[in-house]
């Protein structure tokens, strides 16, 4: 547990190491686990660590599926992977309690952007039989924590499915698709028509709304995947990553990369990602993985990254102005 807490201080704070890092972790934990209580205490301790502290949840993701993977604990009656799936449902169990409880929502919340990370870290192994069936697995986990979190529509819960879709909505779409025979998405397109009605909630911030339309765009540009058609932006974001090498197992690998905060930013900015402290960080060389060109104002990139509340401002780039305000009259002359 010393060395495992090490190893989680280590590449909380830098992330580079973790190839480095995790084969000799995983060689000194099997040789030294010699109870299933010690296994499950690592799981919990690894657990509570993604959930609480949001500078870790990227990384612990990470470790999570490295371990499912790797760390194999001679005469164990369950994997690590079985332990975390069993935890993660003993919290999933406790969603409706939670987005009912204002004082500790935010439990769930980061409970969801975990999930979000844990799912789309999945895409970095083979895809086996077992792999495939875990993937789906945190799948249908995640929709219906998003649909739980957008029952109880606020500005907390809005923004963290923005969140978890702008982070893993390309790996949700593509799972739900391959287990229907008419690659339907039923759970998806709840989660989306949801969406469209609150954009038109104006008790919300207009930045906030804007975020939910950035949504709706990315899925309708096929999550900004080359080649797609009927994207719903023309202007010029981030280049798109390069082409897939199957049509069949898709290789969210070439999407950018996930840091500490689930938002997408560049291999090349990790080396200068800004120090932690127990106030949180303001990243300062990100790339915005959306269908336009994003631009959230320093409050509202806070709350993505350390969990807090954005300030009430209602800051927003001219051309989302524009585009939301666009949104909002063709909405209007469909209803009339």
């Amino acid at each position: 547990m010393a060395q495992l807490k090490h190893t989680i201080v280590s590449i909380t704070k830098d992330p580079t190491i973790f190839d480095d890092q995790m084969p000799d972790l995983t060689t000194t934990l099997a040789t030294s686990i010699e109870s299933m209580d010690k296994l499950d205490k690592m799981v919990e301790e690894i657990f509570r660590q993604s959930t609480e502290e949001a500078n870790f949840r990227y990384s612990g993701a990470r470790i999570c599926n490295y371990f499912s993977h790797h760390l194999q604990v001679p005469n164990a009656t369950q994997s690590f992977k079985q332990l975390l799936l069993k935890r993660c449902q003993t919290e999933h169990g406790k969603r409706e309690m939670l987005v009912a409880d204002c004082d500790n929502r935010y439990k769930l919340t980061a409970f969801v952007l975990f999930m979000g990370e844990l799912l789309l870290n999945t895409s970095e192994y083979e895809k086996d039989a077992d792999s495939i069936e875990y993937t789906r697995v945190l799948s249908k986990a995640v929709e219906e924590l998003l649909l739980t979190l957008l029952s109880k529509p606020a500005d907390d819960t809005l923004r963290c499915v923005v969140q978890v879709l702008k982070l893993a909505g390309a790996v949700l779409e593509d799972t739900e698709k391959s287990v229907n025979p008419d690659q339907a998405t039923p759970q998806l397109n709840k989660i989306y028509a949801t969406i469209k009605t609150n954009i038109l909630e104006e008790s919300y911030i207009k930045s906030l709304r804007a975020q939910m339309l950035s949504v709706i765009e990315l899925r309708a540009s096929d999550w900004g995947r080359p080649d797609s058609k009927g994207s719903a932006s023309t202007t010029n974001s981030a280049p798109p990553p390069p082409t897939q090498p199957s049509a069949q197992v898709p290789n969210y690998n070439n999407l950018p990369v996930s840091p500490p905060g689930n938002m997408y930013y560049n291999d090349q900015s990790q080396a200068a990602m800004p120090g932690y402290s127990s106030s949180g960080f303001y990243p300062e060389e990100m790339y915005m993985y959306s269908s336009g060109e994003e631009d959230f104002n320093q409050e509202e990139m806070f709350y993505m990254y350390n969990g807090g509340e954005a300030s009430p401002g209602d800051d927003m780039d001219p051309e989302i102005a524009a585009a939301f305000e666009e949104f909002l009259q063709d909405q209007a002359a469909h209803h009339q």
